[in-house]
């Protein structure tokens, strides 16, 4: 099977692009409503040395204060520029905006920044101007449909694979609902009307993944639910694009907290992860169906769990959350085995993976900590012993197109958002 590295991770999301059967999904799980997202658009983006106003922007605030650059014990620590500061408050959003998606959605070659609002029906939309600078002075609205009054969370990725950044949104009123809304391809950065996926009841927020889970080069949403007790699969209709049929509950138990999408036995198949009843569980492709899931296995307690490539072998390894954060590592030798590493010195929160410094190893990010793992020639699945803590960290995003993880942030009293990109 191949698989590319992992593309992204925000806040506490874990973020990336994998291939399953042939068939490319963008894949993203989080824990909760309040947690940022942001999806690096796949497209390719314009050199920022081309873009006249990547040096300069009239639109936002510059803060002196940054993240500096210094050595750990094994690991060096990421560097970020001065803060650059938006105003998320135009055009009827409250402020409150405490979630994002990162793509090209006007198809100029830039990234854009998608910001929903817990305070008001609508997706704010600031345009990128090449550089990770963002147009704070002429931002695009997007209404949420009634009777959704809040946005809880939005994501960006190309629903029907017609190289247009659509959307994907949860919002709350007195029910939560998941909308899909496609982009227009005949008026490039407008959309079509929102189509309802459906609703979901999960006090905890609204754990969801969005990947291609039945090969046929079309995503697909899961989403667990209370209700349901397990994970709902929305497979998309591949007769009418951007619509979704009837929900397929995967049984994994009450009290869901997380919707992850892996291959967790390295068969090229994607596999699904929840948390429920306090305890991980995860539930196998079928090999033979492709729109059929296993039995479900338990791995052990856990109040927040994610998948990724940890140690860079090829194979998706689990990120568990209980008193402690541990790694459990799939073994090539034995796919869909796992062996526990080291439990990591880091805070208990929603954990999610990403290389955050650029040495080509993966690290684990728990809430506003990260702890790095050791670069080469350090052996794989060691950990410096010091941890980052970047100030005020809410979510991780590419703005620039430099590959390199940029720390975007909001403050909810002020209602801005600020962006450090890494040097």
């Amino acid at each position: 099977m191949q698989r590319p590295d992992i593309e992204a991770v925000f806040g506490y999301t874990l973020v990336g692009v994998r291939r399953f059967a042939s068939a490319v999904a963008v894949l993203v799980a989080f824990a909760g409503c309040e947690q940022i997202l942001g999806i690096r658009d796949l497209r390719a983006t314009v050199d920022a040395t081309s873009n006249p106003d990547a040096t300069s922007n009239p639109d936002a605030t510059s803060n002196p204060d940054a993240v500096d650059s210094m050595s750990f014990g094994c690991a060096a620590m990421p560097s970020f520029g001065p803060a650059t500061t938006y105003g998320v408050a135009a055009g009827g959003v409250a402020g409150d905006a405490r979630a994002f998606a990162t793509g090209d959605l006007n198809f100029d070659g830039f990234i854009d920044v998608a910001v929903v609002d817990i305070s008001a029906p609508n997706i704010l939309i600031l345009h990128g101007k090449g550089g990770g600078l963002l147009d704070g002075s002429n931002p695009q609205l997007v209404p949420i449909p009634s009777p959704a009054t809040q946005g809880l969370l939005v994501r960006i990725a190309d629903l029907d694979r017609d190289g247009y950044g659509d959307l994907v949104f949860v919002a709350g009123g007195s029910t939560t609902r998941i909308f899909a809304q496609r982009q227009n391809p005949a008026a490039k950065g407008s959309f079509l009307s929102a189509v309802q996926v459906g609703t979901v009841s999960n006090p905890a927020g609204v754990p969801l993944a969005v990947a291609d889970l039945d090969g046929d080069g079309l995503l697909d949403i899961a989403v667990t639910d209370n209700v349901s007790m397990g994970i709902d699969v929305y497979f998309q209709d591949a007769a009418n694009h951007g619509t979704f049929l009837a929900p397929l509950n995967v049984s994994l138990g009450q009290s869901g907290g997380l919707a992850a999408v892996a291959d967790l036995d390295h068969n090229g198949q994607p596999d699904v992860l929840g948390v429920f009843d306090t305890v991980v569980k995860y539930a196998l492709h079928d090999p033979v169906q492709p729109r059929a899931f296993g039995a479900p296995h338990a791995l052990g307690p856990a109040e927040r769990a994610t998948a990724g490539d940890v140690d860079g072998d090829g194979y998706d390894d689990i990120v568990v959350a209980a008193q402690q954060t541990t790694i459990l590592y799939q073994e090539p030798a034995a796919p869909g085995t796992f062996t526990a590493g080291s439990p990591l010195a880091i805070s208990f929160s929603d954990e999610s993976i990403v290389d955050l410094n650029h040495d080509g190893r993966a690290d684990v990010v728990s809430g506003f900590q990260v702890k790095l793992q050791c670069p080469a020639p350090n052996p794989v699945r060691t950990f410096d012993t010091n941890l980052f803590s970047p100030p005020q960290t809410f979510g991780y995003a590419d703005l620039d197109g430099d590959r390199k993880f940029d720390i975007v942030y909001f403050d909810v009293f002020n209602a801005t958002m600020s962006v450090q990109l890494q040097q």
